[in-house]
């Protein structure tokens, strides 16, 4: 649990260096200054065997970062994505909806970023398969 720690990029970087952290099936680092360089590394890092929930609320990671993470075949396990507060919009949001990465995903949080309308009908249909999809602040 590294929530509030403010570890920024740098502090991901040396984090991701570390032997254990492939065993991890937690992984928290809310309210960590991540920015989408750092979303970009954690979704090159080397494969989380057993990481089942990874909370990444209130960053800076951006359509870019959420782009990157979409994108990663790093978290097969994962089964509780939490994205909330990030400054993602449509184009982030929407790399989800595409992504086939996340066969194992159950709880996807996107709460308290910037989607449109259509975005959150588009979210809705397609990840319809998970068991909580969060977009809406009052959730």
């Amino acid at each position: 649990n590294l929530s509030g720690k403010k570890i920024g990029d740098k502090g991901l970087q040396i984090l991701l260096k570390q032997e254990f952290v492939g065993d991890l099936k937690k992984l928290d680092l809310r309210y960590n200054e991540i920015s989408p360089a750092g979303a970009k590394l954690l979704a090159k890092a080397e494969p989380f065997k057993n990481l089942k929930i990874l909370i990444l609320k209130h960053n800076f990671l951006s359509d870019e970062g959420a782009v990157a993470l979409a994108g990663s075949k790093s978290f097969r396990q994962l089964k509780d994505l939490q994205l909330g507060w990030n400054e993602i919009r449509d184009a982030g949001a929407l790399a989800f909806a595409e992504s086939k990465n996340f066969p194992n995903l159950k709880k996807l949080d996107l709460r308290g970023n910037f989607l449109a309308g259509k975005t959150k009908d588009v979210l809705r249909a397609s990840l319809s398969r998970l068991r909580s999809l969060r977009i809406f602040q009052s959730e």
